[in-house]
């Protein structure tokens, strides 16, 4: 480090990890050094080591777990070889798209790709410029884990109508015909359905966004809806609560609080033995809900979700249903090297069974407090 620099200690220091990442020091899908391994290599404090990852964080070339460490997920110089593929993704987190990436970027090196990450923050805009910026490459093949379903880029249309290889994931394009490959929420909602009527559950609460532009919320919705409905299926006293009006993304204080008060209402009035929470960010707001009730889990109320980061926060698990990103990342990629070599795929559409990961957050109706 050169401390007569006019440079602030943290940007030497992001500029050194940034030149080891690209060099390969640190290759991609690696973990850095931990944050004391890092004050002791540069002699720095700890709050310079983290203003420095903070930098490499903002540009999407690192991301943070807690538990596990930080990864190193982008490297800014292209390797040489010409066999690219291109993945977009809104982001990552413990609950959804770490254990993603790891796959695709494992079966992209085991098949000689290599891949380059672009991360869109939810944006559509970014969303567009991550697209033109791996078309401008170029890349090979692009998997995208698409934003809304309402929004369709215009560009990323036009080049899967073209027939340049393309895989979509998680959340399908309606009415266009494309390579997908996503969860079974339909099977998956029988299944965690069959799970909570085989416990005694008979008064049930759904917990969903008032709003939905994301299809695998819209699909997973309505397959506990119709699996609800049916005339003779035990739980078809459930009822739906689309009240959640803020978003992980949004950091609205006021309109979380908002929502976590509708949720105590809702289960302050209706009694519910056992909630669902559409996905991990609607199940935390529940479990705060439910703890500003008083009440604990399952004794009082049973909790049933999807999703979950719960690797990372033991002490906030609860029995949810697990999309297998495993297998829907090696599924994606050898739908996508197939297209690239062949121009055809004998399946255009694949959808992964997913699988209940049991906490013990839901218990027979007989065994509570509350029933």
């Amino acid at each position: 480090m050169n401390r007569g620099s006019s440079k602030p200690l943290y940007e030497q220091i992001y500029e050194d990890l940034k030149d080891k990442i690209n060099d390969n020091t640190y290759p991609i899908n690696t973990l850095l050094p931990t944050e004391k391994e890092l004050t002791g290599l540069y002699n720095v404090s700890r709050i310079t080591i983290q203003k420095a990852v903070n930098l490499l964080a903002s540009e999407d070339m690192v991301t943070r777990h807690a538990g596990v460490g930080t990864t190193v997920i982008h490297q800014e110089r292209l390797p040489s070889s010409n066999r690219l593929i291109g993945l977009v993704m809104s982001g990552i987190s413990d609950s959804f798209g770490r254990r993603l990436v790891e796959s695709i970027t494992d079966a992209c090196n085991l098949a000689g790709y290599s891949l380059i990450i672009k991360f869109s923050h939810e944006s559509q805009r970014k969303e567009q410029a991550c697209i033109q910026a791996l078309l401008d490459i170029p890349v090979q093949g692009i998997l995208i884990a698409p934003l809304e379903k309402t929004f369709f880029d215009p560009l990323l249309m036009q080049k899967i109508l073209d027939g340049m290889p393309i895989v979509v994931l998680d959340k399908q394009f309606t009415g266009i015909d494309s390579l997908f490959v996503g969860t079974d929420h339909t099977a998956g909602a029988e299944q965690a359905a069959q799970l909570i009527a085989g416990m005694g559950h008979r008064n049930i609460g759904f917990f969903g966004y008032d709003r939905i532009a994301n299809s695998s919320l819209e699909t997973r919705e309505s397959a506990f809806n119709n699996v609800y409905s049916h005339t003779n299926h035990p739980l078809r006293a459930a009822a739906f609560a689309n009240i959640v009006q803020s978003h992980y993304f949004q950091h609205d204080e006021v309109a979380l609080q908002e929502d976590i008060q509708r949720i105590r209402n809702f289960i302050a009035t209706k009694r519910p033995t056992c909630v669902i929470a559409i996905d991990n960010y609607v199940a935390s707001l529940t479990r705060e809900a439910i703890k500003e009730l008083h009440l604990s889990i399952p004794k009082d109320i049973c909790l049933f979700g999807f999703d979950s980061d719960s690797s990372a926060f033991p002490s906030l698990r609860y029995t949810y249903l697990a999309q297998d990103e495993e297998m829907i990342g090696k599924t994606a990629f050898a739908m996508l090297s197939e297209y690239i070599s062949n121009k055809h795929v004998a399946v255009k559409k694949q959808l992964i069974p997913p699988a209940i990961v049991d906490y013990g957050s839901v218990i027979r109706a007989s065994e509570m407090l509350r029933a």
